[in-house]
């Protein structure tokens, strides 16, 4: 039976173009934003932030929300847990709940006791009532408000099977089946809520404000901006220290860069690397490295000659300059991968201790010779056109195919939109493909499952490398077979070093993003892995 046992401290560490200044105008109006809102008293400091964002949000609540810039929502909404956003880490901490559940039926329900001073924007305290309602209308096609859930539930609800309300503040959460992730699982904001009468009233969650964040919105002008201000019954009054925060859509990112510079907004992300060179040398403005869980990576399927022996793998990974190519072709914008995780997984990352294939094109060409393929092959990189969130695919490519020819290997590059390449390699139908992953949480479980265990190959996941190793799997299940920390810890550090070993990937890179703001900005030293301006939460502007 897997170990699922809490620890006894609880610490799911995961790893230890605006048109004018109508938008700007009114932030400078503090007393005058929506009629004369006022913010709270207890923590606010400083003025107003403005910060520059590459798209607004297309909807209030992430539930309606399509997955475009989550900025605005990860500070007007609070799920049941969160990471620990004060110190930008994965480490799982309480959000509307007041502690860590309570684990029980092996791992199948988790109870959770709320706060009891947790309220909804419209002034309804938070309950168990509205949370498990909120919960079921998401997964239960029968339940009596279903037809006011018009788009796809959220993936991290697809382990439960029942939410239920024990009293006014406990809620147990039933699983269909036990998983080690659902601690993360439970830090999305599908597991807020909203209040019961906002569900019977039909409530228009795309721009009606219903969450239980520290700020709340005031204004919202569609391809304009949005303001939100301090909520004045949020329960942690350290939390939300600015009065109020503006949203600007500046889609281009020169733009975002100009407006930093004239002053005309705080804070800016998704800027490259130049750009972040130009901005150091403004002293008025800092800028700020966001490491992060992101990997870019060839996978190589090996079901066939030549990628079916070890050595060919292995050797393709020696065969490439990594840190020439994070320098030359990145600008630095990225560290080394030596496996897949980052360090930004904390105990979970193995690179100190997985085998680091160094460049060494000499070692490359033996481990060719010893497979028999001592003139090298031929064989093509796939790769795509290129979307936010790929680096630099093309570019990076190029410099792989220049390598690779060093040592014999000859190949073509066929780059594909975005899309259409995907599809195809998610079906296992690409030899050597070039991909990069953000994990959709802090817990290693989704990215090492989905690549590397045999169960995941194509068409069921995205294992496309076809590895297919009884020993990987059996150390994959462990560790997502318990709850307990190190053991947890152990088999997923253990399960990387025979992953590295097989060598399924090219392991090449962790992405490192950059942010810049204003000087005058407070109380913001560091920025969170996932990069959605958690912590600005704890910012204030001088």
């Amino acid at each position: 039976m897997p170990d699922r046992s809490i620890p006894s401290d609880r610490g799911f560490s995961r790893r230890e173009t605006l048109k004018g200044t109508v938008a700007v105008g009114a932030l400078a109006a503090a007393s005058n934003i929506a009629g004369g809102i006022s913010a709270a008293s207890a923590a606010v400091q400083g003025g107003p932030i403005v910060l520059a964002v590459p798209a607004e949000s297309n909807a209030v609540n992430v539930v309606a929300a399509g997955g475009v810039s989550n900025h605005m929502r990860v500070m007007v909404q609070r799920s049941l847990l969160m990471y620990d956003n004060l110190n930008s880490t994965y480490a799982i901490v309480p959000g509307l709940a007041r502690e860590m559940p309570e684990v029980l039926d092996d791992g199948l329900r988790f109870r959770f006791q709320l706060r009891d001073n947790a309220y909804y924007h419209d002034g309804t305290k938070v309950t168990a009532e509205a949370v498990a309602n909120w919960i079921n209308l998401q997964i239960d096609e029968n339940h009596p408000d279903r037809e006011y859930f018009k788009w796809n539930p959220a993936s991290r609800l697809r382990s439960v099977k029942q939410a239920e309300a024990i009293d006014e503040l406990t809620l147990d959460v039933h699983l269909k089946s036990f998983n080690a992730a659902q601690l993360d699982w439970f830090t999305d904001l599908a597991y807020e809520g909203i209040p019961v009468e906002a569900v019977k009233n039909r409530a228009n969650i795309v721009d009606e404000d219903l969450g239980a964040g520290p700020y709340k919105v005031a204004r919202r002008d569609k391809g304009v901006a949005t303001i939100i201000e301090r909520f004045d019954q949020f329960y942690d009054p350290e939390e939300g220290r600015a009065p109020r925060i503006g949203f600007r859509p500046i889609a281009e990112m020169n733009a975002r860069v100009a407006a930093l510079e004239a002053g005309e907004v705080d804070y800016i992300d998704s800027i490259t690397p130049e750009a972040a060179d130009l901005l150091r040398a403004n002293d008025n403005i800092e800028v700020k490295e966001r490491k992060t869980l992101y990997v870019w990576f060839i996978s190589l399927d090996s079901r066939e000659a030549p990628l079916n022996d070890v050595r060919v793998r292995q050797a393709l990974n020696y065969a490439l300059d990594k840190e020439s190519l994070i320098r030359d072709v990145l600008g630095g914008g990225a560290e080394r991968s030596y496996s897949p995780l980052s360090k930004q997984f904390g105990p979970m990352y193995a690179g100190d201790v997985v085998t680091h294939y160094d460049y060494d094109p000499d070692k490359a060409r033996a481990l060719l010779a010893e497979a028999g393929f001592a003139d090298g092959f031929k064989s093509t990189i796939h790769t795509n056109t290129g979307r936010r969130g790929q680096l630099k695919p093309i570019e990076m490519s190029q410099f792989v195919q220049a390598n690779w020819a060093d040592v014999g290997v000859e190949v073509e590059i066929e780059a594909l939109e975005w899309s259409a390449f995907e599809g195809r390699r998610r079906k296992g139908e690409f030899k050597i493909a070039t991909r990069g992953w953000t994990p959709s949480t802090g817990d290693p479980d989704g990215l090492l499952i989905q690549n590397f265990h045999s169960s995941q190959i194509p068409p069921t996941q995205r294992n496309v490398a076809f590895l297919q190793d009884p020993e990987v799997d059996r150390l994959l299940d462990e560790g997502s077979g318990t709850l307990e920390m190190e053991k947890r810890t152990k088999a997923f550090v253990d399960a990387q070093k025979r992953i590295v070993d097989l060598a399924p990937w090219v392991f090449v890179a962790h992405e490192i993003a950059f942010v810049a703001h204003n000087s005058e900005l407070q109380d913001y030293p560091t920025v969170h892995p996932s990069g959605w301006g958690e912590s600005l939460t704890y910012a204030w502007k001088a």
